[in-house]
């Protein structure tokens, strides 16, 4: 279930890419979220190497649901716009 969260966060930030970047920049600007998406991964492994050796094993599942929860508020904050539009789209049809 979090992985197809994640791919659809995914491809919603490269849709919000594509919407607000001009077609000459293209390439620039989705190389920048790659490089951003791997950097992300990559401090997130030490993080939670460092974590793990620091606190042990019952910290990670704390400060990992804290990401969660931390992720899941910046997703609705992003994409709220979205949401309220796809209700009025929803409302209209049922009438």
């Amino acid at each position: 279930m979090f992985g197809w969260a994640l791919f659809q966060a995914i491809v919603r930030l490269d849709l919000l890419l594509f919407q607000f970047s001009s077609a000459s920049r293209y390439a620039i600007d989705y190389s920048r979220i790659r490089i951003s998406q791997s950097l992300g991964v990559l401090v997130a492994v030490y993080a939670a190497g460092t974590i793990m050796s620091l606190y042990g094993g019952q910290w990670m599942f704390v400060i990992s649901s804290f990401g969660l929860c931390l992720s899941l508020v910046c997703f609705l904050w992003l994409f709220k716009p979205e949401i309220e539009l796809r209700k009025k789209q929803a409302h209209l049809v049922e009438e």
